[in-house]
């Protein structure tokens, strides 16, 4: 697509010229001092001309409208904004605050809340796309609500991870080992169905728990085994930073996102989460836009060399780029 700055400055060229022509023809062929002046007068009206021309004919950049979370969607956003403005769209965003449901659903069977709901706002047309959850999100909600939003592309990936209390420092021993020397530890895991179900996982996967592997979506009922007396406690993401500072647990199992935002930080890779085939935020719009132009230019622009560097410079690879 051609930007109203690319048409303007053809059509500002074509008349430089013209007018250069003019002039110079007007030099070679007419010597009278009055011919002369109504030629600088034709110049100038051809200029004129040449400006109303271009401005009228120039086509306004198309807009495109995303709904997104501020951290970290909204603001790998903002990068894309001049590399799509390059290609003749404007950028609008509007922000959500992070990691507050956005009326995803939180209880296992029950159905979405709708109040405020990006995917929602994105099937009345409202706007074009959202950016602001997983792929196993997106599943859920088409699935209870019978819709059939589409993703379009994966973004990046932001992993759960275990935060220890001040009490707990795990030196070269492993997760399962220190639970074994603390038996009957207290672990804090989110409310939120399939938030619970990615913690649950994740101890699963550091041998602290087995859970049952028929369940795509494991909730506590579906602990097979605790051999360290695990205290599994759900509580409200809001306040899981603050308890994994304030040894109100032995450990919290949350999305590291959340944590980053309270200055807690990765301190080991065995502790984090790895999945970024089912948990990496995607774009998300309807299956009418899915391969439209606008949609395949933002996802591009998502992808690129600028958003994968921006991501890595700034996150301190609690953020990971997913292509």
């Amino acid at each position: 697509m051609i930007s109203s700055y690319h048409i303007f400055a053809i059509y500002n060229n074509i008349f430089n010229q013209l007018q250069f022509w003019i002039l110079t023809k007007a030099s070679i062929k007419f010597k009278q001092k009055e011919i002369k002046i109504k030629f600088n007068v034709l110049v100038r009206l051809t200029t004129i001309l040449g400006l109303f021309i271009s401005t009228n004919l120039a086509v306004a950049n198309e807009t495109i409208t995303v709904v997104a979370t501020k951290f970290p969607n909204g603001d790998v956003l903002k990068i894309t904004e001049p590399i799509l403005k390059q290609q003749g769209y404007d950028l609008k965003i509007i922000e959500i605050p992070s990691y507050t449901g956005h009326g995803i659903v939180t209880e296992k069977g029950s159905t979405p809340q709708e109040i405020h709901n990006p995917n929602l706002q994105v099937l009345n047309g409202k706007y074009d796309a959202n950016f602001f959850q997983p792929d196993i999100y997106l599943d859920e909600y088409n699935k209870l609500s019978g819709s059939n939003l589409a993703d379009i592309g994966k973004i990046f990936y932001v992993p759960f991870a275990v935060y220890l209390s001040p009490n707990h420092k795990l030196e070269s021993e492993s997760l399962s080992i220190l639970a074994k020397n603390h038996d009957g530890m207290t672990v804090g895991i989110p409310t939120s169905y399939i938030d619970a179900a990615r913690a649950l996982k994740l101890l699963e996967a550091n041998h602290l728990i087995s859970l049952n592997q028929g369940e795509q979506i494991p909730n506590i009922s579906d602990i097979t085994a605790n051999p360290y007396h695990l205290h599994i406690i759900q509580v409200d993401n809001e306040v899981m930073p603050k308890l994994a500072l304030n040894n109100s647990f032995d450990m919290i199992v949350m999305n590291s996102g959340r944590a980053y935002l309270k200055h807690l930080y990765i301190t080991n890779s065995s502790l984090v989460e790895n999945n970024p085939d089912r948990y990496s935020n995607v774009v998300v719009t309807t299956t009418k836009n899915q391969n439209s132009p606008k949609m395949k230019a933002l996802v591009k622009a998502l992808q690129s060399a600028e958003v994968r560097k921006f991501i890595q410079q700034n996150y301190k690879g609690v953020v990971k780029a997913s292509f």
